[in-house]
């Protein structure tokens, strides 16, 4: 009996354990669901990548690649230096190539007068004066810049007026003289050279008398007085009134006298086309040495071309970088077909700098 109690026993502890087993195997197999299940979504992802790599393969092998090697690379394993020489030979070549180009384009370009070059081919008519163009401190003076002083350009209208003179080819028997200044249209200093120009005559002496002949605009008589004071106009229009009533004084100098144009006239051609301007010059040419007649620009109206056939020089004005060259041809044709007696042209408001006149600056500095 004690035998199979013992024996009893020992089957209960052998199934205990056995019962302990079961459950450790258990509690396993519930830790391994998961790992099971990651396991399975591992290998369909990874036979899923194997059937794409089997398809972009076969995707490869049945298309002609688009680019292939034609003849490999080669050169020399030894470091490279630049060849400094053929370099800067290069850079200067293609430097010069590049100027050259630029100074085309520019002279292509370039359709205005700059200087007495661009006159070269495009008219006959003799060059009577160049004028600088003004600094900052000389327009402060304007109108007025000859006024018995060194300025370089004080200097360029004397050496005006005596190329004026030597055009004039004085004759006692034909003195005095008329000179008439005019240009192509406005603001290109005509009024103002025809200003400077008599009082570089009233320097030497000369008795010299300005007429506003600019009917319509009068810039000249807005400096002396304003534009509705007795002038030309009241001559024009009552051959009665005395000639010597609407001089002025040119002020600076003795023996300037100056005649404005007065109001606007209603039509100034036919002013100009009756004859008492004619009248009128006859009676000054027997008291002034010379006359200078400031007309309105060629381009705008007739009053020029009828003015300038009393004269006996005409100044055409020219400004600087203002006037196209395809205008030089046309004064040329005016004075081809007979417009005035004898023309010249005056470049104004050109660029000195750097130029064949700056030695006159250093010379004007010194005492002699």
């Amino acid at each position: 009996c004690n035998a199979l109690e013992v024996r009893m026993g020992e089957l209960e502890k052998e199934r205990n354990e056995l019962n302990r087993l079961l459950s450790d195997m258990a509690s396993k197999d519930e830790g391994l669901v998961p790992l099971l299940r990651e396991q399975k979504v591992m290998e369909e992802l990874y036979l899923m990548l194997l059937k794409k790599r089997e398809e972009n393969a076969l995707a490869l092998a049945t298309t002609e690649p688009s680019a292939r090697i034609l003849e490999p690379a080669f050169g020399s394993n030894a470091p490279v230096a630049p060849r400094l020489p053929l370099m800067t030979m290069g850079g200067m070549a293609g430097g010069a190539f590049a100027s050259l180009l630029a100074l085309l384009a520019g002279n292509a370009l370039n359709t205005k007068v700059r200087d007495k070059k661009d006159l070269a081919g495009l008219t006959d008519l003799p060059l009577a004066g160049e004028l600088p163009l003004l600094s900052g401190k000389e327009r402060k003076k304007l109108p007025m810049v000859v006024t018995n002083g060194r300025s370089f350009m004080e200097e360029c209208f004397h050496i005006l007026r005596n190329n004026a003179e030597l055009m004039l080819l004085p004759n006692p028997e034909e003195a005095p003289r008329i000179l008439f200044l005019t240009s192509t249209r406005a603001g290109e200093g005509k009024t103002f050279t025809a200003l400077n120009l008599a009082a570089a005559y009233a320097q030497t002496g000369k008795k010299v008398l300005l007429i506003d002949g600019d009917l319509r605009k009068a810039s000249l008589s807005a400096f002396y007085g304003g534009k509705n004071a007795r002038g030309l106009v009241h001559l024009l229009m009552n051959p009665q009134v005395s000639p010597d009533s609407v001089l002025q004084s040119g002020k600076r100098f003795p023996g300037f006298d100056l005649v404005t144009a007065g109001p606007v006239p209603p039509n100034p051609v036919a002013l100009l086309t009756q004859g008492r301007l004619e009248e009128l010059l006859r009676y000054w040419r027997a008291r002034y040495d010379r006359i200078i007649l400031d007309g309105c620009p060629y381009e705008a109206v007739a009053d020029a071309s009828l003015m300038a056939r009393h004269a006996d020089l005409v100044l055409y004005v020219i400004r600087c970088g203002m006037i196209e060259k395809q205008y030089v041809p046309v004064i040329q044709g005016l004075a081809d077909k007979g417009e005035f007696r004898s023309g010249a042209v005056i470049l104004n408001a050109e660029n000195f700098k750097n130029s064949r006149f700056h030695y006159y600056d250093e010379y004007s500095e010194t005492d002699g």
